[in-house]
């Protein structure tokens, strides 16, 4: 009942047009479900950017097909069942699944192909299937899924979609430049460990954490974020991760192997830690019927509740560190990529603007004030002066 009444409000937002309503639903508790993002979700991806309808053309190739092969052949698993669950089946059972699962593959190769083809100016980049996986698992129709992600491509992700990698190094750029105005021991550590990339952050920049996280809700959870928050926020979400994890970067020794691979796993043993904990508390159930009424419900949230703390505390530093804030304290992004400048961006525009026409005219007042308080000095001064020639 909740749901269909949420998904009645949502479809009525869309049909409003309430765009800032359903930004701030899907940043603070997310969209909940397949059918209420089914509504959601192509209205938000198509909020950004430029609207426009690139010309999807079925069964046709791209470039980047072959590569485009192999990256599907890997994808779709976690879509059908959890690792634990593939470990637990009988072979008949996941020969049935992989026939399944090979059936998305096909899907999702057509889809990136049509997003990637011939006549498209975009570049496949390795991490674009995760995140078109996404889409797929909401929007089923492969036209209307081909349209989104080619629009996402072309808009939220055209800085991955280049040439060149330069882009995406500058975007990373920002981690450490945002840790270094909130932990500067942590950068301290990490540049001892001559970590002067954060490298490690690229999956999750590039396909909105979606490679390194099995858990299908909190990737949706994840992607209801981003779609619903500056193109930065990925980038934003990636640098509290490892301030969370803060303690666990310091406890370790100041080496560029050992801390490189606990910040490149973190978000996948996070993930499987909280599976992990469930399991136990399952088989410490004394009555096997609890047992089974528990693992019939599946794993408590504990994965999601993390995700959401992560999603919280990024939003909270969207708000103390805008990225148009950037704009006055350094020059390594915003000139080169206009497309970061967004509305998201417009109130705090608007208030520098404001305080930076206070501080002129404030000055234009001081400076005013002071000739004109020399004046009536050098006035008073020569009248003083030819009061006393007059005297002699």
């Amino acid at each position: 009942m909740g749901s269909s009444l949420n998904a009645e409000r949502i479809k009525k937002l869309v049909d409003n047009c309430k765009l800032d309503e359903l930004r701030r639903i899907g940043q603070e508790t997310g969209f909940q479900d397949a059918r209420i993002r089914r509504i959601a979700w192509p209205y938000l991806i198509r909020s950004f950017g430029d609207v426009k309808n690139f010309e999807i053309k079925e069964n046709t190739t791209s470039s980047f097909s072959e590569q485009i092969a192999l990256d599907t052949k890997r994808s779709c698993f976690k879509y059908f069942a959890s690792e634990k669950a593939w470990d637990e089946m009988s072979e008949e059972s996941r020969a049935k699944a992989h026939s399944k699962v090979e059936e998305m593959q096909n899907k999702l190769n057509r889809v990136l192909n049509m997003v990637f083809s011939q006549g498209s100016s975009l570049h496949y980049y390795q991490g674009f299937n995760d995140l078109a996986n996404t889409v797929m698992s909401v929007i089923t129709d492969e036209s209307e899924c081909a349209q989104l992600c080619h629009h996402l491509a072309a808009n939220q992700f055209s800085l991955c979609t280049t040439p060149s990698l330069a882009p995406v190094t500058d975007e990373l750029s920002l981690i450490f430049h945002i840790l270094g105005f909130n932990e500067q021991k942590l950068l301290d550590h990490l540049t001892k460990a001559n970590l002067n990339d954060p490298f490690f952050a690229v999956g999750w920049v590039l396909t909105w954490f979606a490679h390194d996280i099995d858990n299908t809700e909190a990737i949706a959870r994840m992607f209801d974020f981003m779609v619903c928050s500056h193109p930065l926020a990925a980038v934003y979400a990636a640098t509290v991760v490892v301030l969370v994890e803060r303690d666990g970067v310091l406890a370790r020794e100041a080496d560029y192997a050992e801390i490189y691979s606990f910040l490149r796993s973190i978000m996948t043993e996070r993930d499987h830690e909280r599976e992990q904990e469930w399991s136990k508390e399952v088989l410490r159930a004394t009555s096997k019927v609890i047992a089974q009424k528990e693992k019939a419900m599946g794993p408590p949230p504990h994965f999601l509740g993390y995700v959401q703390m992560i999603l919280e505390q990024t939003t909270a530093l969207l708000k103390r560190m805008p990225p148009a804030s950037f704009h006055t304290c350094t020059d390594v992004l915003f000139p080169k990529y206009p497309i970061l400048c967004t509305s998201f961006d417009e109130e705090h525009l608007a208030k520098a603007v404001a305080r930076r026409e206070r501080r002129r005219e404030l000055t234009r007042t001081v400076v005013v004030g002071g000739i004109l308080g020399l004046a009536v000095v050098v006035v008073v001064a020569v009248a003083s002066q030819g009061r006393a020639e007059g005297y002699t």
